[in-house]
């Protein structure tokens, strides 16, 4: 089995690459250094932690390769059985950019494809995989035949593991990544020509309700707790739902976010959820991770976003006549979030210095001034500046 995965960081290294045991991977990335050391090494540890300690496993048979060798990235594209990006979803479009550079270069040479190539982009963004396949198509804009991508699948996809800074760790070796012992990795099977036969990759008919389950019980209160952390103090996550206060901010907004999914997805069970939503709350604690504040709690205006984690479910609770308490409380957290090599949270201080909140949160998160969210969040913005 062959795998290229678009970039070579703590999540390519740490989560994808260790699930296809046995294959022959391909980091492409832009970091000529770490790409030296991939192809100098060709394996690497990673660390799995738990409440209880760590194992260690080694990833074996890898190379990378510089986004820029188009030729040689063609050659392993043409063999892969999957390509998978770990990128960070704002910069799906440079890989599209990539992919078609790619593309056309296999479509002039004629080469034939493997069949049944599968193509995800595990990045915490809804459509995630359409958006790259969006961008893809914008890209080639007709230039290869309307069959080209007959054998693919774009599957969107869920990705749930957190990796924190591997720097934390003093580690001997400068490819080592430390992962925690849970994780989640769920695609389409409405996108898919065939199963997917690989021990730890799930599938569902239903993507959007585990998206959303994830990004509203995972992500938002992770960045809720990131925020509140920061406030009162604390270097790691471990420390700040350590705080009584903290957790019981968090769970409350876990509540408020499980009274919307249930809601909205008639098939999520109750015991489910509330089972999902405690277990993230216990995930939080494991000490072993050392996961920063900062590393959560990053880009606090994208995640201030209309679309994003705390805005939107804080809207469609109130319009099903639930009040967003709790998650209005942590949107007024992510607005005093100020780390000084977060370029976002600086723009965020100066923007509120100058202007009036309402004014912000209207560009930010797309709040009409004086609508029951703006006001709440307003009201309590204040209070907590006094």
């Amino acid at each position: 089995m062959n795998v290229v995965i678009f970039g070579a960081g703590n999540i390519g290294r740490g989560f994808l690459a260790p699930l296809f045991k046995n294959a022959s991977i391909t980091f492409i990335d832009i970091n000529k250094n770490l790409i030296d050391v991939i192809n100098k090494q060709r394996e690497y540890p990673i660390f799995v932690v738990s409440e209880t300690g760590k194992d260690v496993a080694m990833v074996k048979n890898v190379s990378a390769l510089h986004v820029g060798d188009i030729a040689h990235i063609a050659q392993r594209v043409l063999a892969a059985d999957f390509i998978l990006t770990a990128v960070s979803g704002q910069f799906l479009p440079s890989v599209a950019k990539v992919l078609t550079e790619v593309f056309l270069r296999i479509n002039k040479k004629r080469f034939k494809w493997k069949l049944n190539v599968v193509v995800i982009a595990c990045e915490n963004l809804k459509d995630n995989t359409e958006c790259l396949k969006q961008s893809l198509m914008n890209e080639l804009n007709d230039r290869v035949p309307r069959n080209f991508f007959s054998d693919f699948s774009f599957p969107n996809c869920v990705v749930d593991r957190i990796v924190p800074n591997s720097a934390e760790f003093h580690l001997d070796d400068p490819l080592a990544v430390v992962v925690e012992s849970y994780f989640q990795f769920v695609v389409d099977q409405n996108a898919l020509q065939n199963p997917i036969l690989i021990d730890g990759i799930q599938s569902t008919d239903n993507i959007p309700a585990v998206l959303e389950q994830k990004l509203f019980t995972l992500n938002a209160t992770h960045a809720v707790v990131s925020y509140l952390g920061k406030i009162a103090g604390f270097e790691f996550i471990h420390e700040a739902i350590a705080d009584h206060h903290i957790f019981e901010l968090a769970r409350g907004v876990q509540r408020e976010m499980s009274e919307l999914l249930l809601v909205d997805y008639p098939t999520l069970k109750a015991g489910t959820q509330f089972s999902f939503a405690s277990c993230i709350l216990e995930r939080f604690r494991n000490p072993h991770l050392k996961d920063r504040l900062e590393r959560v709690g990053r880009d606090p205006v994208r995640k201030l976003g209309a679309s994003e984690r705390l805005i939107n479910p804080a809207q469609r609770l109130l319009n099903i006549g639930q009040i967003p308490t709790y998650i209005s409380s942590g949107i007024v957290s992510a607005l005093f979030y100020n780390v000084g090599a977060d370029v976002q949270s600086q723009q965020l201080q100066i923007e509120l210095k100058n202007r009036p909140v309402e004014v912000v949160l209207s560009e930010i998160s797309s709040l009409n001034i004086g609508s029951k969210l703006s006001e709440m969040i307003c009201s309590q913005y204040h209070l907590r500046s006094l």
